[in-house]
């Protein structure tokens, strides 16, 4: 790093990418105090590339045209040629002389050789306007020449593929189907340019979704009589049916006539469970920490529902004192070998009010060395091999990494994913076919 940059601090693009975002949020919050630190630039500005082609003229004798800095991997400078004239006016240059019409022609010859068999359409885009012009001005010189279709003409070939399509279908398919027969830009174009496509008809979005419902009714139905009773939503997510678990919800009515497994208990059996722990735990019912870490997270939600039917059951107070949760923390580390386990730990095993009360109470905490809770995303990387490895091969899906306590690793692979590409992961959307 001090080779490459010079006793200076990198550049911003350079601390990102490699794990030094704390530092760049830090910098940029207190300036200041990095202010006696000299950071090397990215970018250049224009009196330095003014320099650069100074050097260039006492080297070669002459400054030659943007297009040649261009193709000579110079870009930014040959942007600055373009977009500054004035500042590098002071310095001889290539005579930017007209190219006669021989020359546009064999220049294009060559140019559709190597976009196989075609002039491109977006000559000027490329830098070749004095092809472009030549072109426009004697287009018989260019006539052995197949040039790709312009936007419009591209245009007037996406309404004719409409007009088929209408013809054949009665309308004019909706995206999926256009998706899933290679039509994308035929979508593309109609979107863009509404008008041109106002006489045809559309597949109206009853239709579609009517056709929608009716696919996975049957689906439904498949899976009920697959399994006697159409299995419960947790089931039908764990086992790919995501999707149908959306159009069952949006179309309660259309599904009634299949029976489905019912997974959740009623308030008033929540009630009955609730009632068999007070009896169990000397008439008091444990608190809702103690409900979510046992197994009874349900009923602990049904609870903060409808508090009005556990009004008569009596509860542990769930609040402790600040001493309490001091006591809590040294067992906490005397457990882990001495040192307290990172906020997400805490948070995702049930001791969230540890976490919340060592933010608002630090003191109490100060002789209490914790985990570190934030990897750099490397760090991540033999994290989600090991991961990889216990569960078959596959990281598991993002979903299952935050409910596990692996906030960090989704991040990390969110933010730079090229360092996890070579672990294959389980997708978070599961396929839609039947098994």
């Amino acid at each position: 790093m001090r080779r490459k940059y010079k006793g200076l601090l990198p550049p911003l693009s350079w601390l990102l990418a490699n794990g030094y975002s704390d530092l760049v949020d830090i910098k940029n919050r207190r300036p200041e105090a990095f202010a006696h630190i000299p950071q090397a630039r990215c970018r250049k500005r224009l009196l330095e590339h003014v320099k650069d082609a100074e050097h260039f003229v006492r080297e070669h004798g002459t400054l030659p045209t943007g297009f040649w800095f261009l193709k000579h991997g110079q870009p930014a400078l040959a942007a600055m040629l373009w977009k500054y004239p004035g500042a590098f006016a002071h310095l001889p240059q290539h005579p930017q002389r007209g190219r006669s019409l021989a020359e546009c022609v064999r220049e294009a010859e060559e140019l559709a050789r190597a976009n196989g068999g075609k002039l491109p359409a977006q000559l000027i885009r490329i830098g070749k306007e004095h092809i472009y012009r030549a072109l426009r001005k004697h287009p018989s010189a260019f006539a052995h020449l197949h040039q790709a279709p312009r936007r419009k003409e591209l245009l007037a070939a996406y309404i004719q593929d409409a007009e088929r399509l209408a013809k054949i279908h009665g309308h004019v398919p909706g995206f999926r189907w256009l998706a899933n027969h290679g039509r994308k830009n035929l979508f593309e174009a109609m979107k863009d340019h509404p008008n041109h496509f106002a006489h045809l008809p559309r597949a109206s979005r009853s239709t579609r979704h009517a056709a929608t419902v009716a696919k996975y009714v049957r689906e439904a139905e498949q899976l009920a009589r697959k399994h006697g009773k159409l299995p419960n939503y947790q089931w039908l997510m764990q086992h790919g049916h995501r999707q149908l678990c959306t159009v069952i919800q949006k179309n309660r009515s259309t599904f009634a006539h299949i029976v489905q497994v019912r997974a959740h208990k009623s308030v008033t059996e929540h009630v009955h469970i609730a009632k068999r722990l007070a009896a169990k735990h000397g008439g008091k019912l444990p608190n809702s920490w103690w409900l979510t870490t046992h197994g009874f997270s349900s009923l602990s939600e049904a609870m903060r529902r409808r508090p009005k039917l556990f009004a008569g059951i009596p509860q542990e107070k769930k609040k402790r004192t600040p001493q309490e949760w001091v006591a809590i923390a040294k067992r906490l580390v005397a457990k882990h070998g001495g040192k307290l386990p990172n906020s997400g730990w805490l948070t995702t095993h049930g001791f969230a009010g540890l976490y919340g009360i060592m933010r608002k109470r630090p003191r109490l905490f100060a002789g209490i060395v914790q985990e570190k809770k934030r990897r750099w995303r490397r760090e991540w990387v033999p994290i989600a091999r090991s991961l990889a490895k216990k569960h078959g091969g596959k990281l598991p899906n993002p979903k299952w990494l935050t409910t596990h306590g692996f906030d960090g690793l989704r991040y990390a692979m969110r933010r730079q994913p090229r360092l996890f590409v070579e672990i294959p992961q389980l997708r978070l959307r599961p396929s839609r076919k039947l098994k």
